[in-house]
């Protein structure tokens, strides 16, 4: 009796390593995301479809960054993202008419839009055109970085979403009729969070 009791605990004490590992084994690694490529790290040119920055990471912007119309450029919580300052071109962060910015940070984890310098005027801020009913002669205008129209009829018109965004080192002037402020919403709808 001993003995087939031994063989029973033996039999089950396999039954369960075995299930340990195959649990150990799940599918769960499946749902992190692969690191981005260094050559994803960096935000230049245009972005005409969806782009997702990923929190932990720190991601360069390499001149003026416009999100065109259908883009959607999604920043989660905790990202940081560093203007490197250029001297030929300002760095700046531009939504056109039609593009999305979905920028949701956290009280604890905020998404911060820096310098790598840390200067006073060191980048050109994030501006964000809308559809939206203005008031300058004409109905419609040209942001003064980058050079987007703004404007409209769409008064519920959705820019996007911005929630603990701290931004920091930004805003200069280029001439005493001419700025870039820290962020710059020019017609804007009410559809925009």
């Amino acid at each position: 009796m001993k003995k087939s009791f031994t063989k029973i605990g033996f039999y089950l004490l396999v039954a369960f390593a075995v299930a340990g590992l195959a649990t150990g084994c799940g599918s769960d690694d499946d749902d992190i995301p692969a690191p981005p490529a260094p050559e994803e790290l960096v935000l230049s040119g245009s972005l005409s479809s969806e782009k997702t920055l990923l929190t932990g990471y720190t991601y360069k912007l390499d001149k003026g960054y416009h999100v065109k119309s259908g883009g959607n450029l999604i920043i989660q919580k905790g990202v940081t993202i560093e203007a490197q300052e250029n001297s030929d071109d300002s760095d700046y962060i531009l939504i056109e008419q039609g593009g999305k910015i979905t920028a949701e940070g956290t009280k604890d984890q905020p998404i911060v839009m820096t310098s790598k310098t840390k200067v006073p005027g060191a980048w050109g801020g994030v501006h964000i055109c809308g559809k939206a009913p203005i008031n300058l002669n004409g109905g419609s205008g040209k942001s003064e970085i980058g050079d987007a129209n703004y404007g409209g009829n769409v008064a519920n018109d959705n820019s996007g979403i911005m929630r603990y965004v701290r931004l920091e080192y930004t805003g200069f002037a280029f001439n005493p009729d001419k700025e870039s402020n820290g962020l710059t919403m020019y017609g804007v709808g009410s559809g925009t969070t």
